[in-house]
């Protein structure tokens, strides 16, 4: 299996693990913060476990533990922050949560840290949330805008933006244009063996969340 695909499929394995939506990491580039929904640090924790910081507190809709802030600064993919819950004791002595962060945790003596262990697309999405159309299987609502970023070992090549329509048809472009590379057989095989419940899923099958398996964007 190439790195980039090792890579893609352990992301989309920890989403898989994560049944319940989840909250979203946080994403700011030029000025404005968006919500990330692919966890770009559950991949280092797949090649680092030991890294993995112990003794979180999670629930059904934060199962990794963690909301991780990111942020493109100079053209480059850094990773600014990490919080997690901890407990503490109230006024009364009664627990209650508070967000403390424990990036020094995982990256001793580190201010931000670059994402060089990353390479693929991340799309963000923006604006106006609108309906499902009827009889659509997808399960994700839909926005105005979408953001495509191309990240190449934590280096940000390039992006495109769309509004909803433009990006469905970016996306059909996608898909026919993987399918026409010579690892696109190889990929399906692997992805729908390794992931089957996550490719299947909530999520669909591989032709509907083609973005998340391509190192870059693929020109015509």
């Amino acid at each position: 299996m190439k790195p980039w695909l090792t890579s893609f499929v352990v992301v989309l394995f920890s989403l898989n693990a994560f049944a319940t939506g989840q909250y979203p990491d946080r994403f700011i580039h030029e000025g404005t913060e968006y919500s990330l929904d692919i966890y770009p640090l559950e991949e280092y924790f797949h090649q680092h476990p030991e890294k993995r910081l112990p003794d979180t507190i999670s629930n059904s809709g934060l199962a990794r533990g963690y909301i991780a802030t990111y942020e493109i600064i100079e053209g480059q993919l850094f990773l600014t922050d990490i919080q997690v819950q901890k407990y503490r004791p109230n006024l009364i002595g009664a627990a209650e949560f508070t967000w403390v962060s424990a990036l020094k945790t995982v990256f001793p003596g580190a201010a931000r840290v670059k994402v060089d262990w990353f390479t693929g697309l991340l799309d963000l999405s923006f604006g106006a949330r609108l309906f499902e159309e009827k009889g659509d299987p997808d399960p994700y609502f839909y926005y105005q805008y979408y953001l495509v970023l191309e990240i190449d070992k934590g280096d940000y090549r390039k992006e495109k933006c769309f509004t909803f329509p433009e990006f469905r048809v970016f996306v059909e472009q996608q898909r026919e244009a993987f399918k026409k590379t010579p690892g696109y057989a190889n990929l399906k095989k692997e992805v729908d063996a390794t992931v089957l419940g996550y490719v299947q899923g909530r999520h669909g099958p591989i032709s509907r969340n083609i973005l998340r398996y391509l190192p870059r964007i693929l020109e015509d």
